[in-house]
């Protein structure tokens, strides 16, 4: 975000009441449709592409015969800063795979009931994290940047530098919360054995004085550090202890394929073949979401249910 505080204020608030609406008592896992990791393949692609092409520029007689000479000059330095660019992209792809979660939370019906029971009854935090920072000039800076000819050279900076000069996180005080997620159905209603399971999280107040409680909570901490530096940005935090984003369910006695693991995943990915590997995890299994509610109140309840 790079806005400032009164003006996201304002954004925030609307954000809140929009989403403090009814939820159905009852919850039905949706279905979402099979992705084809298409990140994952398009990389792939162009590193086996990048690597073809560099073989030829070093390896062929046609290095010499024009291939990799262009109007601007050699593309040797170009061809290869391309492959290892492509290189680093594919490894951040592959940390950051949903697939990689899902291996690495693997559970059972009955150990999956436990994990949202526990969620169910953790008690959530609701706070507001804020960054004060400012942007530098650019004058008397110096980058790097590469020429035509592949040649390393400097010159003044034209862009400014975002530099934070404070963080700090609030998180608000509440008396009672009660989980008003209902009871998850549908979860391996499909015909499938395997479920690869989207947990969202989301979350309203009890009343209008719960939530103008905590948009005044919020407006006041933002206000306390507004004169920290010319700029402050500030985001809402919800978090449920114990909450993963990703889990993977089977039905109780069934056997997973033995390259079904998080090992597995790694040494694909090692061979670049992470893509038909993360593909056929993709057919083997069926994708849901469901969400889980909790309900803030700023009074203390009789009965607390988180």
């Amino acid at each position: 975000m790079s806005s400032k505080a009164n003006e996201k204020g304002v954004a925030d608030q609307e954000k809140l009441i929009d989403q403090d609406q009814e939820e159905p008592e009852q919850q039905l896992a949706i279905k979402v449709k099979r992705s084809y990791h298409a990140i994952s393949l398009v990389i792939t692609l162009a590193i086996f592409t990048l690597a073809i092409i560099n073989y030829l520029c070093f390896f062929s007689s046609t290095k010499y015969n024009g291939f990799c000479k262009s109007s601007d000059g050699d593309l040797d330095t170009i061809l290869v800063v391309a492959l290892v660019v492509s290189f680093i992209l594919y490894w951040v792809e592959c940390c950051q795979s949903a697939s990689n979660e899902y291996l690495a939370h693997d559970m059972e019906l009955m150990e999956y009931e436990g994990f949202i029971r526990g969620l169910k009854h953790a008690r959530p935090q609701i706070g507001v994290k804020i960054e004060c920072y400012h942007y530098t000039k650019p004058e008397g800076g110096l980058e790097y940047y590469t020429d035509s000819e592949g040649r390393q050279k400097t010159r003044p900076k034209k862009y400014e530098d975002r530099v934070l000069t404070f963080a700090s996180t609030n998180y608000f005080n509440y008396a009672s919360c009660e989980d008003d997620t209902g009871e998850i159905t549908g979860v391996l209603d499909n015909g499938k054995n395997l479920v690869k399971l989207q947990v969202d999280k989301y979350y309203s107040f009890d009343d209008a004085e719960s939530q103008n409680k905590f948009i005044a909570f919020k407006e006041n901490f933002i206000e306390k550090y507004r004169k920290k530096d010319e700029y402050i940005d500030d985001v809402t935090i919800f978090e449920i202890p114990g909450h993963l984003p990703h889990v993977m369910v089977h039905s109780k006695g069934y056997q997973e394929p033995a390259c079904l693991s998080v090992n597995w995943f790694w040494v694909c990915s090692f061979f670049l073949i992470s893509w038909p590997y993360g593909f056929w995890f993709e057919l083997l299994a069926v994708r849901n979401i469901i969400t889980l509610r909790k309900l803030i109140h700023k009074k203390k309840l009789r009965m607390l249910f988180c």
